[in-house]
């Protein structure tokens, strides 16, 4: 996934974002309450952390709910999980990174 998480961080900033990033999902919780990031993209699928878990951490904090969260995940896995969890996570497939980037991008300027 370290591939899939290089190549989603070269989309975001050729689109003009800073990126941080870490393999950690624990790092990742850190980080994301020290820089209050406006998006966080995560893999589903994390050691310690799930990304689910994660984005729902996230939004549990007050200060930290307006935060974007999308998920990393395959195609297969976007209609499963969108299934099991509607409406709380926006996916970034990998079949379609650079599209679903641009579109996550878009939904947070509006």
């Amino acid at each position: 996934m370290a591939a899939m998480r290089q190549l989603a961080e070269f989309f975001l900033t050729e689109q003009g974002c800073q990126v941080i990033s870490t393999g950690s999902s624990v790092e990742a919780f850190q980080l994301i309450v020290e820089n209050r990031p406006d998006l966080v993209v995560s893999s589903v699928q994390m050691e310690t952390l799930s990304g689910i878990d994660l984005g729902r951490a996230i939004s549990a904090i007050s200060f930290l709910r307006n935060t974007r969260v999308s998920l990393l995940t395959s195609s297969a896995d976007a209609g499963d999980l969108d299934a099991r969890i509607p409406g709380e996570f926006s996916f970034i497939r990998t079949d379609s990174l650079e599209d679903d980037i641009s579109e996550v991008l878009g939904d947070i300027v509006q």
